[in-house]
């Protein structure tokens, strides 16, 4: 008997949130390591006889290096989203974190390097204190991501009829109710006949709606995640090992507060109403 008897996906789950996580820190690292890179003295050069750190950067460069992040994100969607409907989750999914784990351990280079261009480059491509020094934090972060993302393209395949860890009954339950659209079935060439109706999506109420509200929320936590760590440093003189463990013991009540947030459902008023809906698939969740 398998390990992880007729669970698997929950496995996928996992593996598929720890490359999430990954490639959320290898961009919000940075934030961290603005703190120390100010007090790296390596290469230093002389500013009107004052020694200044190459990695002491001025607001106005900081904005710039920050939002590549943001203009890279909102360039990359929708490419990766059409890639993803036509070869899968897999293949796209990967190169995603394997670009991210390379920008990532190139970014020390780029900052050496004197030239802001590959710096902010770098960052478009991704949408410290300590013995080590503020370098190693993304080289680990690079190695880390890369590891992650190996273990998923190991073990993730896009048809779970194909996989070998898949048993029969979990299959039954992960296509239960599902149309031949939901499945995914593909042609010879491993391309999905899926035609997703881009149109009308955009156009939706619904969806507009929906995307206000995450814009809305996501632009909160970037906002505060982005700065808070640069405020609480400057301002209010955390030490950095401190302000990293502040900044992480947030992230659980997140975690577990998201199912409560997420699994509100939108239902009709009227008995009548309902009873349709429970025809049609049961409730419709937002």
């Amino acid at each position: 008997m398998r390990l992880w008897g007729n669970y698997f996906r929950v496995v996928i789950v996992l593996i598929s949130f720890l490359c999430l996580v990954s490639v959320c820190s290898n961009y919000i690292i940075i934030n961290f390591t603005f703190i120390c890179m100010k007090d790296d003295m390596e290469g230093a050069v002389d500013v009107n006889g004052t020694l200044k750190s190459i990695y002491d950067y001025t607001p106005t460069e900081k904005k710039y290096i920050l939002w590549a992040v943001a203009f890279g994100t909102m360039v990359g969607t929708f490419p990766i989203n059409v890639l993803y409907v036509q070869y899968g989750a897999k293949l796209p999914f990967f190169f995603a974190g394997v670009l991210s784990a390379v920008t990532t351990g190139l970014t020390p280079w780029a900052a050496a390097s004197g030239s802001m261009w590959i710096f902010i480059a770098l960052r478009f491509l991704q949408i410290c204190d300590s013995s080590l020094g503020w370098k190693w934090s993304f080289y680990l972060h690079a190695a880390a991501c890369l590891v992650v993302f190996g273990v998923w393209v190991l073990v993730y395949k896009d048809d779970p009829q194909l996989h070998k860890s898949v048993s029969g009954k979990e299959l039954g339950r992960i296509q239960k109710n599902k149309s031949e659209a939901h499945i995914g079935h593909r042609d010879g060439k491993g391309k999905s006949k899926l035609v997703v109706p881009y149109r009308s999506i955009f156009l939706s109420p619904v969806v507009i709606t929906v995307w206000l509200c995450a814009f809305t929320e996501l632009s909160t936590l970037i906002l505060i995640a982005t700065y808070a760590p640069i405020y609480f440093r400057s301002v209010l003189g955390f030490d950095a090992n401190i302000l990293s463990f502040v900044f992480f013991t947030d992230k659980p009540a997140v975690w577990t507060e998201s199912p409560d947030v997420g699994g509100v459902k939108y239902s009709k008023n009227s008995e009548k109403d309902g009873r349709r809906d429970e025809e049609r698939g049961g409730d419709v969740k937002i």
